[in-house]
């Protein structure tokens, strides 16, 4: 099963990708990020006592194995001890991201069909417990930049807090709706895409 999870990784790796088909969203990034440096900023005990509580005790926990339970209940006397590292990391000058951290167990979870066909898996990644809450410090910088800085679309609902699947149903059921109104004919194409077996 490892085996199979690593080949896929290499197909993944080894696909080409059309650089022109990405150069007008290129060009349109950078013309926005032109005039707007991003500075990650330090993160305060406070902040870091947020991320902890918003963690969710139901998760497995990493390599690291401290799980978010845990973490909760002494949060109180380890907030200063965590904030340290998150702070020295970004104090790198560039973040630098412990390796340590990096480090995932894979569980390989069925999807259906021949449980001894390992093509019908795909692995879940459990991180360890600590990483998240340094990830969170960073994601929120980096999410609050691109709102700023205009690069997120409004319309976009993958990975844009208070939108969800449902938000993205609704615009387009509202478009549609509206186009039939004007009395024009709608098409769509729905496609469930799969890894290549290869």
């Amino acid at each position: 099963m490892n085996q199979h999870f690593i080949d896929i990784s290499d197909i993944v790796s080894k696909s080409k990708f059309d650089k022109d088909s990405f150069q007008h969203l290129e060009n349109k990034i950078n013309y926005k990020l032109k005039e707007n440096k991003f500075e990650l900023q330090y993160s305060t005990p406070c902040k870091v006592s947020k991320y902890i509580n918003k963690l969710n005790v139901n998760k497995s926990t990493g390599i690291d194995c401290i799980g978010p339970k845990f973490l909760k209940m002494c949060k109180d006397h380890i907030v200063l001890a965590i904030t340290a590292p998150i702070n020295n990391c970004i104090g790198q000058g560039t973040c630098i991201f412990p390796d340590k951290l990096k480090i995932a167990s894979v569980i390989p979870l069925h999807k259906g069909g021949d449980i001894n066909d390992p093509h019908n898996y795909r692995p879940i990644s459990i991180l360890p417990t600590l990483s998240k809450v340094f990830e969170k410090h960073i994601a929120n910088q980096i999410h609050s930049y691109f709102l700023k800085t205009d690069v997120i679309l409004t319309s976009q609902s993958g990975f844009s807090r208070k939108h969800s699947c449902q938000t993205a149903l609704l615009t387009l059921i509202d478009n549609w709706m509206n186009d039939i109104d004007s009395g024009k004919i709608i098409g769509s194409v729905f496609l469930d895409l799969r890894k290549l077996l290869t």
